[in-house]
């Protein structure tokens, strides 16, 4: 939404954003900067737990992470981006209007009892918290006994153990999040966990991801709520939690409440879209999580900005292949382009490289990587999807960039890592005999950027 509405103003255009709430919508205040806090302090831990790794002598036992300064410390940086956005706005011209606001015609937004018309408008509301028919579960969610994973920041650390519902990307994230703080997680889901990424990836990152505090448990059925316990059935045999905190993290879905009685064409992931992130109505545009594309911030960034330049007339529609999907932790799954599955689907003849980088192979470089996979096509050499399981794969991925990109190594690559990463590179070239940079190129220059 800030996107979109920066790039109207610029151009000259009148604009104003309503928000119901604050300024930043879920990259901010959804957690997700409090959970990337934590995450890169408890991979400061591990590294200086592994410090013989770095030369470095002494007892680290005694160290440990301050889970509650890192939320103080999160809560200041919400306040000063807040402030930065709002002055950002309100440099550009920007009018901001606080209030809960709904469509009442094609141009017209009713904000409380003022109304609002505009010739163009752009929905950037987000999606509202998928809740299942879980027996009482609302109930629990008014006691606060269920909360919401933008409420992670108000959880005290004194408790002992947390339910988490959820078998998909956020649902592990907060899995990891409350392990590494040493409380028991049991993460239930009625499904195969992680069942959208690729297999090996899967596999890689889930075994990492097992500790003595993780209990995963897939395919539940007949779940209750009642007394501030979880009472589930798997395979016929009942079984019952007594969690001091339960995490309802079943994904988000369409929030149909801002649209009002305007018909417009919605499915369950929410408002479609087409390649301009026009909806039904073609002067009503959605971005962001409000639309029934991928949920991601760096997506909705940049469908900000290809609605804005719509509007001004300039066609550049979105390519969503070009975007990194991942998941976040003290080890990391960061991927672009297909999995195996979904290419084998596709009855494409391919090739399968995979590398281990970990600590116990001869190219691991402080950096621990247990899992570098290309999907490569044998018609064209393309690169069908890249996934890449390590404590840095978001910046593996941008090393690999560079390999691919250029000959000449980066100032901010490290000598080590710039080597592994050539021999990847060397590897792979010499089974296919070309260059492997096609998707690199269109899915990672903006990534890196």
């Amino acid at each position: 939404g800030i996107t979109a509405a920066k790039t109207c103003a610029k151009a000259g255009l009148d604009v104003c954003i309503i928000e119901k709430e604050t300024i930043g919508g879920k990259s901010i205040h959804g957690g997700g900067t409090l959970f990337h806090h934590i995450f890169q302090s408890v991979k400061m831990m591990d590294k200086i737990h592994h410090h013989d790794l770095w030369e470095i002598k002494g007892d680290s036992t005694f160290l440990a992470v301050n889970f509650d300064l890192l939320k103080s410390a999160y809560q200041q940086e919400k306040h000063m981006l807040e402030t930065m956005y709002s002055d950002d706005l309100k440099t550009h011209g920007i009018t901001i209007i606080n209030g809960e606001s709904v469509l009442t015609g094609a141009h017209k937004v009713q904000v409380d009892n003022q109304v609002y018309s505009g010739e163009t408008i752009i929905l950037a509301h987000g999606a509202i918290l998928s809740v299942p028919g879980i027996k009482h579960i609302e109930e629990a969610m008014e006691q606060g006994y269920v909360i919401r994973p933008t409420d992670i920041a108000s959880v005290e650390q004194s408790i002992e153990s947390v339910c988490i519902l959820g078998g998909d990307h956020i649902a592990f994230e907060i899995a990891d999040l409350f392990t590494r703080m040493e409380k028991h997680v049991t993460l239930l889901t009625n499904k195969q966990p992680l069942h959208e990424i690729d297999h090996d990836a899967r596999k890689v990152y889930m075994d990492h991801l097992n500790n003595d505090y993780l209990e995963i448990v897939s395919h539940y059925t007949d779940m209750a709520l009642a007394d501030r316990q979880v009472m589930y059935t798997v395979n016929g045999e009942d079984h019952v939690l007594k969690p001091d905190l339960v995490v309802l993290a079943e994904g988000y879905e369409c929030n149909k409440q801002v649209l009002g009685d305007i018909n417009i064409e919605v499915n369950e992931s929410g408002i479609i879209t087409n390649q301009f992130l026009q909806t039904s109505i073609d002067h009503i545009y959605a971005v962001g999580d409000a639309n029934d594309k991928i949920k991601l911030s760096n997506v909705a960034i940049k469908e900000g900005e290809v609605a804005a330049n719509h509007i001004l007339g300039k066609q550049t529609p979105i390519d969503y292949d070009r975007f990194m999907h991942g998941l976040m932790g003290v080890y990391e799954y960061a991927y672009i382009g297909q999995s195996e599955e979904t290419i084998k689907a596709g009855n494409e003849p391919y090739h399968v490289h995979s590398f281990d980088l970990s600590r116990d192979n001869d190219l691991f470089s402080n950096v621990d990587t247990p899992l570098i996979k290309l999907c490569l096509s044998k018609l064209n050499h393309k690169v069908l999807g890249l996934h890449i399981v390590g404590e840095e794969a978001n910046e593996e991925l941008g090393h690999l960039y560079h390999i691919f990109q250029a000959s000449s190594m980066s100032n901010e690559m490290s000598l080590p890592i710039y080597t592994r990463m050539q021999k990847i590179k060397e590897e792979v070239e010499a089974v296919n005999h070309r260059h492997v940079d096609r998707l690199i190129n269109e899915a990672l220059v903006p990534v890196y950027q």
